[in-house]
């Protein structure tokens, strides 16, 4: 079992029920037709050109833990609810992480390079009812390895919801 050569912790304004990475250097933008498609916003995981949008349950502030890894560390599944992975291009140094809609919240260091992100969504069914404003105990954790090259997004493992009538995934 891989150890993360670094830790850090966040607490992130998620408004309309996001969140943003942004390489400092990105061309992307999360305003673009082809960042919140159908399928992305099923599989709860966005990209655009050095931007991952991550879609959250809470519509207000939600725990993010973001580890560093030298390798690919095996997928940890117990106590998830649902796992994405994106891959993420950082020319510029800076992984910045940002709260929907603009909200600076901090920044990683990375070294310049091809990363892939995996992403753990946890206590989702914590969220309960389907306007906006709700809050719940859903919280979140990015493991993050340099890869060669870029690949397409995946789901690891999908979330059902144990409420009936959600009707948001």
């Amino acid at each position: 079992m891989l150890i993360p050569i670094a830790k850090y912790s966040f607490s992130v304004p998620a408004n309309y029920r996001q969140f943003y990475l942004i390489d400092s250097l990105a061309t992307g933008s999360t305003a673009a037709p082809d960042f919140w498609t159908t399928e992305a916003f099923h599989d709860r995981v966005a990209t655009n050109h050095g931007i991952i949008g991550v879609r959250t349950e809470s519509e207000f502030d939600v725990p993010l833990v973001i580890e560093l890894y030298e390798a690919k560390p095996d997928v940890d599944d117990k106590g998830w609810d649902h796992i994405t992975e994106a891959s993420l291009q950082a020319g510029g140094g800076n992984l910045l992480i940002y709260g929907c809609p603009d909200e600076k919240v901090g920044y990683v260091a990375l070294e310049r390079g091809t990363y892939r992100v995996r992403v753990y969504y946890g206590n989702l069914d914590s969220v309960v009812g389907e306007d906006y404003g709700d809050t719940g105990k859903d919280h979140y954790k990015l493991s993050l390895w340099q890869e060669e090259a870029l690949s397409p997004p995946i789901v690891l493992k999908r979330w059902a919801p144990q409420l009936k009538g959600r009707g948001r995934l």
